[in-house]
């Protein structure tokens, strides 16, 4: 299965916003109804997000449909973060996240990064450490009161020019 993937653009906000939809409605148990419905509307608010330099917001795309989404920040001093990352439904377990992950790895070097970092539920932290992040420590009661872990993976030295890049 060929998957791309790439930025997205604003004529095609409602086509991820429906697949970020049915991920938090059906992948985050953990909330409740009330945060998922604030999450979407104002955690997730993609034209808030393009709008924004220093965010990014990928796709990933199977002929031209997307299927995937993945929501970044930086680099900044030459740490990029992945903020949200999904999936449909029906794909999941296929490779596509793995794939998404690794094409942001490569970009994140490609515009200097040294270290990715993320946050992850219990649930996910198999998928993660499958890629070689390391499990730096568990924050208790995090984002929306639930436990999430702190990971980390350094891709590349740093290298202090790369601080002063601008990717965004």
């Amino acid at each position: 299965m060929y998957i791309k993937f790439r930025e997205i653009n604003k004529a095609e906000i409602p086509l991820i916003k429906k697949i970020i939809e049915s991920n938090i409605r059906t992948d985050f148990p953990e909330y409740s109804q009330r945060i998922k419905e604030y999450i979407l509307k104002h955690e997730l608010d993609l034209e808030e997000k393009l709008s924004i330099s220093i965010f990014n917001v990928w796709g990933a795309f199977k002929e031209d449909k997307p299927v995937g989404y993945l929501i970044g920040f930086g680099p900044v001093g030459g740490v990029v973060e992945i903020h949200w990352l999904g999936v449909l439904k029906a794909l999941q377990g296929k490779g596509i996240a793995t794939k998404f992950v690794e094409f942001f790895l490569d970009w994140a070097k490609n515009n200097g990064a040294h270290a990715i970092h993320l946050y992850s539920s219990k649930e996910n932290l198999a998928f993660y450490e499958k890629l070689d992040f390391e499990k730096v420590g568990l924050i208790r009661k995090s984002f929306w009161g639930s436990d999430d872990y702190f990971m980390s993976k350094n891709i590349q030295e740093p290298r202090e020019d790369n601080f002063f890049k601008k990717s965004f």
